[in-house]
């Protein structure tokens, strides 16, 4: 068991003389032989991961992987929850998976989505107004038609996302978009998924992105924040750290109750927005992690519809008719006619 010590615990007797009896915590340990963890113990608590400020530990506590909480948890989580099962708070996110030291037993543990990759791109070309009518834009048909092509996609190019958003793009105008995580960085299949989903939308995109999370870059990376104000009132906010910072844009992803926005730029621009976001809303859930944004994309759509063929051609190879197929309005016909005339000229074809 991971119990946080202080350096001196103290038992206060109210009496007549005011009476204060104080225990070295040495004393503790070695009265409750308390000793770090090994690799394979389970533990009640990880530093830092129950929603607090993280206390000093008695020991050295250095063990690689150790990311879960099993049981010191936040309120809000369901009380039969089904295997897998993602839940996001404000305090984190969590997930009801089996426990490492035994793989039969469910427990909840921290999910730290936001040490994961990310891949970013939008259903639409037009964008809204305001950021709400953005939101409201997640519930149309045009963008649950492309997220279900998204799915397909990523299925296709074997992708196994950890955890799939429906979200709101600040990049010039608000519109509706897609965010997806990953547990690895897998380049060549992000980049042929992503340039396959830039191609969904009724006019190519121009651009998408992928985060890399490269925990020991410390030049540029990615800023989260959970916050429970309304939309418009953190909308105003990053709109004015966007003026200080220069920080083109930002996603913003609705969870029940509260919203997470995600900033991708370089350490100096991040640091300003985590000052100003904790300026402007205590008490929020801030994060920031090294990595580097990978953009693909161009100035005009014709010559970004160009970028995500060639891309998508280079990497699936023989298959890369089954991707252009999918967003064949966005294709030009003169590309299947040079797969097919490639096809035919393989040997033995």
């Amino acid at each position: 068991m991971c119990v946080p010590l202080g350096h001196l615990l103290q038992v206060t007797a109210h009496d007549h003389r005011g009476t204060v009896l104080a225990i070295k915590a040495d004393e503790v340990r070695k009265l409750v032989g308390l000793t770090a963890p090994g690799p394979d113990d389970e533990v009640l608590q990880l530093p830092g991961q129950a929603g607090g400020e993280e206390a000093p530990l008695p020991f050295q506590y250095e063990r690689e992987g150790a990311t879960a909480v099993e049981y010191a948890l936040p309120p809000g989580l369901p009380p039969n929850p089904h295997p897998m099962q993602v839940v996001h708070l404000k305090e984190g996110s969590y997930i009801w998976a089996p426990s490492k030291k035994n793989p039969e037993v469910f427990r909840w543990q921290s999910l730290q989505e936001a040490m994961q990759h990310r891949l970013f791109v939008s259903p639409v070309v037009e964008g809204k107004k305001t950021a709400q009518e953005a939101l409201e834009g997640i519930k149309s048909e045009t963008h649950q038609k492309a997220v279900q092509k998204y799915h397909r996609i990523l299925g296709m190019a074997d992708l196994h996302p950890t955890t799939v958003h429906d979200a709101v793009g600040q990049f010039g105008e608000p519109e509706h978009s897609f965010m997806a995580t990953f547990g690895k960085f897998e380049k060549d299949k992000l980049t042929l998924a992503a340039c396959t989903m830039g191609l969904v939308s009724e006019k190519p995109q121009l651009g998408v992105a992928m985060f890399e999370r490269i925990p020991r870059l410390r030049k540029y990376g990615m800023l989260t924040a959970r916050i429970a104000k309304p939309l418009e009132e953190i909308d105003k906010v990053m709109r004015e750290v966007q003026e200080k910072t220069g920080i083109y844009g930002w996603t913003v992803v609705p969870y029940e109750g509260f919203f997470e926005i995600v900033l991708c730029a370089d350490k100096d621009q991040l640091d300003v927005a985590k000052k100003d976001i904790q300026e402007n809303f205590r008490g929020s859930k801030l994060k920031k992690y090294g990595g580097k944004l990978h953009y693909i994309g161009e100035d005009d759509r014709e010559h970004a519809a160009e970028t995500y063929i060639k891309n998508i051609m280079a990497i699936a190879g023989s298959k890369a008719e089954y991707y252009l197929k999918l967003v064949s309005h966005n294709v030009p016909k003169e590309v299947f006619t040079q797969l097919a005339q490639k096809n035919a000229t393989k040997p033995g074809s």
